[in-house]
């Protein structure tokens, strides 16, 4: 992504590229966590960290909770999006693009709990 806001059709090409998806902490814990691979997988996490590209994007100052490091065929470095799982709201940075609220924020906490990546609430 670039310092224009994303649109739709950037945040479908993204995705159609993206072949892996590396879930790790923040700078200070980056350890990998989850690693996505299948592609029914891949689809539903794409559709779970849906944005509200109508909404204002802003960036706070803080790491996030997790990062979503995504991955080409050949193990290119796609994008990096920072999931910030707020108590009023979650939220999905999309680089200098700056941070939109996630569509589905319940299916992505119930998603991730499953997986462990979460402490159910």
């Amino acid at each position: 992504m670039n310092d224009r806001l994303p649109t739709t059709a950037d945040m479908t090409s993204l995705w159609a590229r993206t072949t892996r998806v590396e879930i790790t902490g923040t700078p200070g814990e980056p350890e990998l966590r989850y690693d996505v691979r299948d592609a029914g997988e891949l689809r539903e996490l794409s559709g779970l960290l849906t944005v509200d590209l109508t909404a204002d994007a802003f960036c706070c100052m803080c790491w996030g909770d997790l990062r979503f490091l995504l991955s080409d065929a050949r193990g290119r470095h796609v994008e990096q999006l920072t999931l910030h799982l707020g108590s009023a709201s979650s939220d999905l940075d999309c680089g200098r693009a700056g941070q939109f609220p996630l569509v589905h924020a319940e299916g992505l906490r119930n998603w991730l709990t499953v997986r462990g990546l979460r402490q159910p609430a």
